[in-house]
Formats: structure tokens, sequence, C-alpha cells
């Protein structure tokens, strides 16, 4: 199976891929399957991503879907598609995708924008200090987020759903839906809290 490796600018064919290497300025028409894909630079998807490993330290801006096994975000990915799928996503730069992230496992030290968040495990701690924060929103927005266990710090939500849940410092919640345990910072503005929980 052949290999992809772009760099400098312009366009790449859709099709399958060993892997696919992005480091220049690029536009994809077609979909790309592959073991790996890699964007260092900045890449115009027109298709639908499924990958082994998907890694993004550059920009990436997409009009399909994503489905990958692994997710690992340090730069920049916009999706106007519906839905990001993957088993494990780690972002410490910034996802932005109108529809639906569904992940087994979501760990993000930087900022996710979505209408929704699905996962067993959820962690969203989106800070970043010194001069990050002049030029950096300081909020992960998120209209729902529903999963087993939550941990989420600097979120604005209207609704956060699951079992174990920890609401940390800065959050503002509509409405909590607790059915295991609840621990909630001082500093997070909650409207209101639902289900049958133990407050810890």
């Amino acid at each position: 199976m052949n290999n992809l490796n772009f760099e400098g600018i312009g366009s790449a064919q859709g099709g399958e891929y060993d892997r696919v290497s992005i480091e220049g300025l690029c536009t994809c028409k077609g979909d790309i399957k592959a073991r790996s894909i890699s964007i260092e630079g900045i890449f115009h998807g027109k298709g639908m991503i499924e990958a082994g490993d998907f890694d993004c330290t550059g920009v990436a801006e997409m009009s399909g879907d994503i489905r990958a096994r692994k997710m690992n975000v340090s730069g920049v990915v916009s999706v106007k598609g519906t839905k990001v799928e993957a088993e494990d996503i780690e972002c410490d730069g910034t996802i932005n995708i109108d529809g639906e992230i569904s992940a087994d496992r979501i760990y993000a030290n930087g900022f996710v924008n979505a209408s929704e968040i699905v996962g067993d495990e959820v962690t969203i701690n989106s800070e970043f200090g010194g001069f990050s924060r002049i030029i950096i929103r300081k909020f992960s927005k998120i209209e729902l987020i529903e999963a087993t266990k939550v941990n989420v710090s600097n979120v604005k939500a209207k609704k956060v759903s699951g079992a174990d849940l920890i609401i940390g410092p800065k959050c503002k919640i509509d409405v909590v839906d607790c059915s295991g345990t609840l621990r909630v910072d001082p500093s997070a503005e909650i409207g209101e809290i639902i289900g049958e929980y133990e407050m810890r």
C-alpha cells in the first residue's frame, strides 16, 4: 500500500494509503483511509477521514466526519461534519465541531467545542497559563456531555449527565444529572442538580 507524503502547496487525491503525512498546505477533495495520518501543516479535507492513528500538530479543516482508533490533537482541528468518532482522544490543542464527539476516553487539557460529547470517561481541563490566557478563550463550550465518568474544569455546558461527576473550577453548567457520586467546586456555577446521587 502506498504512502502519501505531501510537502509544499497544492492538492492531493483521496484514496487508501498506509501512511499519510502533511507538512505543507494541502487540499484533498476525496475520502482518505489510512493506517496513520499526521498533519503538521495546514490540511483542508473535503471528504471523510478514516484512520488508525490521527495526529494533528498543525491545522486541519474537515468537511466530512472523522473516524479513528486514536486521535491526538495539539494543533487545531475544525470539523464541519456531523461526527468525530474514536476509541481514545487526547487534546492539548483545540477541537471544534458543530456535531458530536464520541469516544471511549476523552482527555483534554486544551479546548473542545461541540454540540455533544458521548463517552465512557470524559476529562476536560480547559486552562492555559501565561501568555496563552490573553490569546485563547478560557472555556470549552459543549451543549451536552454524557458519560459514565466526567471530570470538567473551565467548561460551559447546558447539561452534564453521568454516574460519577466532578464539576471543577470555573464551570458554568445549566443542569447536572448525576446517578452516582457528585463533587462540585465552590467556584462552579450550576443552575440545577437532578438525579439520585451522593455528594462528596
